[in-house]
């Protein structure tokens, strides 16, 4: 047994290795023997957990475990019945690192999802129930393992939790996990079957707290962000519980079917209006016709109506590929991550065909201009749909249309030999290198304010830069050959230095892939 990297390892938990080790320890874990991975996950429940850095440390270390644990979970047949690493210990890292760095905990959490055995199972199971995360963003980090475990793993799970009391923020990841284990046959028998009953009071309880919500948002919190933390939490629980009960299929959740699809919120009114459809209650497939003109909801819209097999009563103008797409960037911007509201107009500029980075066959790419009409103003910016579905806080606009592109396709990018190294990490032939690019720059008429990074990209070097020329500021990018130097300022929605990065790597990866 090597015990080498795993004292290693202990001086790194501690502070006393750095960044050389820690590039080499992802390697280092995917190669270990089960005996060293229990050993390492022994000396990290030692620790003194309670301090952030140590906690953040831990965090590294049990993303990495997780992704060993997942890369071994069998696509098909039944799952190993041993664990690798010691469920009880995992739980008590759970507990320790809750309070102090709940992505930390997560992570413990998905090695015991990732397992998959009964007593990986039974901890998990018995965790959500009684010492769950604080929302369900943390419940999905924790139990992500398991939308790929097999269907005996998932029926060991679910019946363990058959008769538990779950709070709101775990049942909607809990929810949502069942219907798909249920929709791809993974499942034979909805797991929530039994609850029918229980799950449509449940819809209507909070069906009546979204109306008051849209009628006085004050009485639930005295900030917006706790408001519209509760909106959020309560519309993912409502989606979700629409759907199970649509896949259910009793005719008892007609009724808090029918008070959901009555609410103001369109996400809501498509899944109530699909659950009902699949009850065969006429009042659901009119709503998911009238729906698909509104491009919040189209797309999922479509995808109910080929599920339901009722894809004909959909206006084909609706159903093309240019209004789906319009329809994908639509409800991103509206998503409460983003602005939280569909923009005002949305208007489609253009759509190529082009290979592209992450994808093996050309892709069809739509830039669409959007504009929102605010009390504080009128602003607009550019979004794509395709391969991606994205808009930038950086403002677009002015950009030439390959130069959109090219951000979008610059941003996308993934390679282990695509990366960047900050100014204050330079080691001495790196800021050999930098002065040279600066000289370049500099001949080229700017002055070099302050230099940010050197990337790299397949090979080729470059230097990322906050530039000033004829008193007008800048930030641009130079490897020697090529430069993408564009006027930039204090303002949010000024092009940033990642904006620049990602149209210069952009540009070279679109040219060479087309």
């Amino acid at each position: 047994m090597n015990t080498h990297w795993l004292n290693q390892t202990s001086d790194w938990l501690d502070g006393e290795q750095m960044s050389e080790f820690t590039q080499s320890l992802t390697m280092t874990i995917q190669r270990a023997e089960p005996a060293e991975l229990e050993i390492l996950i022994d000396l990290l429940s030692q620790k003194e957990l309670s301090e952030a850095p140590v906690a953040a440390q831990a965090r590294k270390l049990l993303q990495l475990l997780a992704t060993r644990l997942v890369s071994q979970i069998p696509s098909i047949g039944p799952q190993s019945d041993q664990a690798m690493l010691t469920p009880s210990t995992l739980q008590g890292l759970y507990e320790q690192l809750l309070p102090v760095d709940a992505t930390a905990a997560g992570h413990a959490m998905q090695c015991l999802a990732a397992q998959g055995d009964e007593e990986s199972l039974a901890v998990l199971a018995e965790t959500l129930e009684h010492n769950p995360p604080r929302d369900w963003q943390s419940v999905g980090l924790a139990i992500s393992p398991m939308w790929i475990l097999p269907g005996d793993a998932l029926d060991s799970f679910f019946q363990r939790l058959q008769d538990s009391e779950i709070q709101a923020s775990t049942l909607t990841v809990l929810l949502d996990l069942a219907n798909h284990s249920f929709r791809t046959g993974k499942l034979d028998v909805h797991p929530w079957v039994e609850r029918n009953a229980e799950l449509a009071k449940l819809l209507s309880q909070v069906v009546v707290q979204l109306e008051k919500l849209q009628t006085d948002p004050g009485q639930f919190g005295t900030s917006v962000e706790v408001v519209q933390q509760v909106l959020a939490d309560s519309i993912s629980l409502t989606v979700a519980l629409c759907d199970t009960l649509g896949l259910i299929g009793l005719p008892e959740s007609t009724r808090s079917l029918t008070e959901a699809m009555d609410l103001a919120h369109r996400r809501i009114q498509a899944e109530a209006a699909a659950a009902l459809a699949r009850l065969d209650d006429e009042r659901g497939n009119s709503r998911l016709v009238a729906l698909a003109a509104d491009p919040v909801c189209r797309s999922r819209v479509v995808h109910y109506a080929e599920e339901l097999d009722m894809i004909g009563a959909i206006d084909e103008k609706y159903r093309v590929p240019q209004a789906l797409a319009e329809s994908d960037l639509v409800a991103w911007l509206a998503s409460g991550e983003q602005y939280g509201l569909p923009p005002t107009t949305i208007e489609h500029l253009e759509t190529r065909t082009l290979y592209w980075p992450g994808f093996e066959e050309p892709r069809d790419c739509y830039l669409f201009k959007f504009t929102y009409q605010v009390p504080q103003g009128v602003f607009s910016n550019i979004g794509m749909a395709g391969p991606l579905t994205r808009a930038f806080a950086s403002d677009l606009t002015g950009l030439a249309i390959d130069d959109q592109y090219a951000a979008f396709a610059g941003w996308q990018a993934e390679h282990d030999e695509i990366f960047e190294v900050p100014v204050h990490e330079f080691n001495e032939p790196q800021r050999q290198e930098a002065d040279r690019l600066k000289s370049v720059l500099s001949q080229d008429g700017f002055q070099v304010d302050s230099i940010l990074a050197l990337t790299f990209m397949l090979g080729e070097t470059a230097l990322l830069a906050r530039l000033s020329r004829d008193g007008q500021k800048y930030v641009g990018i130079s490897d020697g050959e090529e430069s993408v130097c564009i006027v930039s300022g204090p303002q949010p929605t000024a092009i940033s230095p990642d904006i620049v990065l990602a149209i210069y790597r952009g540009r070279k990866l679109l040219k060479a892939f087309n």
